[in-house]
């Protein structure tokens, strides 16, 4: 994982500045390529959750380097994320769905260092969160 996530912050706040709203474009493009994925949103007020996703994924870019505040925080939300139905498996195609966006996102700033940034941090997250739930569940079964 990258200690210093100055590109990737960069890059996304060129997108959001570029009045790209790459959040939205995410969830339109998961929900179509998994409709299981967009039943587990039933009910969600989706204007709140794009925000929710936005400050959330900002703060999580912003603090990659901090292991002790983001790790914790990672793991948190994937515990609540299984709590919501989401599966391990869940995690790859949500992945590729967002580096897909975001790579559009981006237009002609994109390059292969840039993407492989991406892919790393993306991976990295969804390894923090799916160890979260794993944990949350050993917990709550008695297996800790």
């Amino acid at each position: 994982m990258p200690a210093d996530a100055t590109d990737l912050l960069a890059s996304l706040e060129y997108m959001l500045a570029r009045g790209r709203d790459p959040v939205t474009t995410f969830y339109r493009k998961l929900f179509a390529m998994d409709p299981t994925i967009a039943a587990l949103f039933a009910g969600v007020d989706m204007d709140v959750q794009r925000r929710m996703f936005l400050e959330a994924f900002r703060h999580i870019i912003m603090n990659l380097g901090e292991r002790s505040s983001v790790e914790p925080m990672l793991k948190r939300l994937g515990a609540r994320h299984a709590r919501y139905g989401a599966r391990p498996e869940h995690y790859g195609p949500v992945g590729e769905c967002l580096l897909e966006t975001l790579r559009e996102a981006a237009g002609d700033r994109w390059t292969v260092q840039l993407g492989l940034e991406w892919r790393t941090a993306i991976e990295h997250i969804a390894e923090l969160m799916i160890g979260g739930a794993d944990e949350d569940a050993r917990v709550k079964s008695g297996a800790i």
